[in-house]
């Protein structure tokens, strides 16, 4: 399985020099946890999460509406990966790295999309539920008990 074909192709991002309460409000909106963050050229040069908000704000006693998040974020090349990378490469790379995002680039370097730790655990419990109702099915004599979690999962 690619991971393009299960990264979120809609990246939001935002200038490096825009305001702390700008992101904040993009995140608010956009109902997302992170951002890409781009340079003057707009290339990817960091990310920034809500909790980096949070905490470097309050922590920091940064005042989110003069505060830019280039004063927040750490600019590197963002770790990414190819979206023609198996989704077990990626599983490793943030276990390996210590990472929950990684950007997803095509063959020429542009950012396409970005895959979430949360994104991969759900594919892998739709997976796993997909696998129990078969055995369920093929087994129906069979008493496999059954946890409250994955019989919600089921019954959707």
């Amino acid at each position: 399985m690619p991971v393009g074909d299960y990264c979120r192709r809609n990246v939001g991002t935002i200038k490096g020099t825009a305001t702390l309460a700008e992101a904040g409000t993009r995140m608010k909106d956009e109902s997302t946890g992170c951002l890409v963050v781009l340079d003057l050229t707009d290339k990817p040069c960091g990310l920034v999460t809500d909790r980096d908000l949070a905490l470097r704000t309050l922590c920091g006693r940064l005042d989110a509406k003069t505060a830019t998040v280039d004063s927040i974020v750490v600019r590197e090349d963002p770790i990414s990966v190819s979206e023609e990378a198996m989704v077990r490469l990626a599983v490793g790379m943030m276990r390996r790295l210590g990472v929950r995002r990684l950007l997803v680039r095509d063959a020429a370097k542009n950012l396409v999309g970005i895959v979430l730790w949360d994104d991969l655990i759900g594919l892998l419990a739709t997976e796993l539920s997909g696998l129990a109702a078969t055995i369920g099915a093929q087994s129906p004599h069979a008493s496999v008990p059954r946890s409250r979690a994955l019989t919600e999962v089921l019954e959707q």
